[in-house]
């Protein structure tokens, strides 16, 4: 059985888990959200998707694992850096909180992205 929020995450396997194991997949989403503004065409966001992860763990599910799989993708909110890990020059107004910005944050890649790495290194496929 799979739990699911929709646009947000599914849970594989969680009802019917026999093994001490839960896998992720935080960048594979591909669905982007209805309130997502962004300037880069939607063919180079795809770069920063690593699709199919979810497939390639499924035999973990059915050999009794558990996978928490997102839908939205990492160019929209990167659900592997902190909350506070935001380069400050990149938010119009104040922000509700101190930020902490680490070095993915420097190089556009932090909590929100402002830049797409090119695909060399990266795993994708095509649009």
């Amino acid at each position: 059985m799979t739990e699911t929020v929709p646009g947000v995450f599914s849970l594989h396997g969680a009802m019917t888990q026999s093994l001490p194991l839960v896998f992720d997949s935080p960048h594979s989403g591909t669905d982007y959200p209805a309130d997502f503004n962004h300037a880069a065409d939607p063919a180079l966001l795809r770069n920063a998707e690593d699709t199919h992860v979810g497939d390639l763990w499924a035999g973990a599910v059915e050999a009794g694992a558990v996978l928490l799989e997102a839908h939205f993708p990492r160019s929209y909110v990167d659900a592997n850096r902190a909350a506070d890990d935001m380069d400050p020059a990149q938010i119009d107004g104040d922000y509700p909180g101190p930020l902490n910005p680490t070095v993915k944050s420097q190089l556009g890649i932090g909590l929100c992205w402002t830049r797409v790495p090119p695909r060399a290194g990266r795993c994708m496929t095509a649009a």
